[in-house]
């Protein structure tokens, strides 16, 4: 009797702090506008970046992971040329940690024809910088406003998108373009 009730709370107690040492990782997945994507490839790496776990083609936004040991943990996603990778997740015993992951759509030069470096570039027209301004998008604040009226930048609109003009020249009134 007294040996089955030992081996009864050692069980327990076994089971008990096994689960303790696990949690659960749940991964959202969405695109730049904020919407669920899918056929996606994800990567679960721990904190030496050691690949624990992987999966292809995954045709859902989101991922449960569960029964994963507590730790840091870094996620990488990829669609396509795309790839996002999100470090320092801290999966704790017990819990279930969420993260969303947002994918970016990768812009080449022929998807958009505007110039997108941060750079101020050259007026393709007069050729030259002195006239460049940035443009503003957004809701513009008193401070935007104000920097509008100075022509110090130029308001672009409410609605961001992917391909749209960063640069504008006030001399020439153009937007700037790749060559």
């Amino acid at each position: 009797m007294m040996r089955s009730l030992l081996l009864y709370f050692f069980i327990v107690f076994f089971q008990v702090s096994l689960s303790q040492d696990f949690g659960n990782l749940n991964i959202s997945v969405v695109d730049s506008n904020d919407s669920a994507t899918f056929n996606y490839d994800l990567y679960l790496s721990d904190s030496s970046n050691v690949t624990v776990q992987s999966w292809k083609s995954i045709d859902r936004n989101e991922l449960l992971i569960d029964s994963l040991a507590s730790g840091i943990y870094s996620v990488k996603v990829t669609k396509g040329e795309s790839k996002e990778i999100v470090k320092g997740i801290i999966v704790r015993a017990g819990k279930i940690t969420f993260i969303t992951v947002k994918i970016k759509p990768v812009e080449t030069e022929r998807s958009c024809d505007f110039v997108v470096s941060d750079k101020k570039p050259k007026c393709h027209v007069c050729k030259s910088r002195k006239h460049i301004i940035k443009y503003a998008y957004g809701l513009p604040t008193k401070k935007t406003l104000e920097l509008a009226k100075q022509e110090k930048l130029k308001l672009g609109g409410c609605v961001i998108q992917t391909c749209q003009p960063r640069w504008y020249c006030t001399k020439d009134q153009v937007d700037i373009i790749n060559k």
